[in-house]
């Protein structure tokens, strides 16, 4: 079975197979704003593409389309809203990023961890930006091992970070300035390198001491 968000007002379950629909749940979009002028208005943006996340019977899917994040049940689709995801103008939730450890991840102004089973907050990280900044966390973050990594960008730009949150319990392991500014973006993350690709550009941090050194073994061997 398939389980996917048209991002046009409904989810959808279909068997994979056969290509026919199981089911079909409609939810509320966020609504296009009314104007008078003859220049159109979109809807403003809910959530950032991302993959449904399965834990046991629910599947949960944020919408682009909405500000509110779903769970539906796998066998009928009854559509049930995690109060708690929902995307509002102090939480800044912009990022679903699935279920990691047994808890769904949502990031915005900070990390929130959510217990799938009864929708409650498991835990928190400290507040990521303030009201000064244009948001917390800049791009998609992403997770290695026990770590979710992201960028952060103060309001007037001069001062971007990279981030490291501990996420079996929200703490902070580690935050580092980064050497330029207006470089956030997703994050992107292997065992080589940190990649940020933001909107003019992507940039690649890693250690330029382990670089020479595969070099330098990479000539040896190529001599030999």
């Amino acid at each position: 079975v398939l389980y996917y968000s048209t991002n046009i007002g409904v989810i959808c379950a279909v068997d994979a197979v056969t290509g026919t629909i199981i089911w079909e749940s409609a939810y509320v979009q966020e609504g296009i704003p009314s104007t008078d002028s003859p220049i159109t208005r979109e809807r403003h943006p809910g959530w950032m593409p991302s993959r449904p996340a399965i834990v046991g019977d629910k599947v949960f899917i944020a919408p682009t389309d909405s500000m509110n994040l779903y769970a539906c049940a796998k066998d009928t689709g009854e559509l049930s809203r995690v109060g708690i995801g929902t995307r509002t103008a102090t939480s800044k939730n912009h990022y679903f990023l699935g279920e990691h450890g047994g808890l769904l991840l949502v990031a915005g102004r900070k990390i929130t961890a959510i217990r799938p089973d009864d929708f409650g907050e498991e835990w928190s990280s400290v507040e990521l930006g303030s009201q000064y900044d244009r948001s917390a966390i800049q791009g998609a973050p992403t997770v290695i091992g026990n770590d979710i990594v992201f960028c952060t960008a103060t309001g007037n730009g001069n001062a971007n970070h990279i981030n490291r949150v501990d996420l079996r319990n929200g703490s902070f392991v580690q935050q580092e300035r980064m050497p330029y500014a207006n470089r956030e973006g997703n994050v992107v993350v292997s065992s080589d390198a940190i990649v940020i690709a933001g909107q003019q550009s992507i940039d690649a941090y890693f250690d330029l001491e382990d670089v020479e050194r595969r070099l330098d073994q990479a000539s040896r061997l190529a001599g030999s």
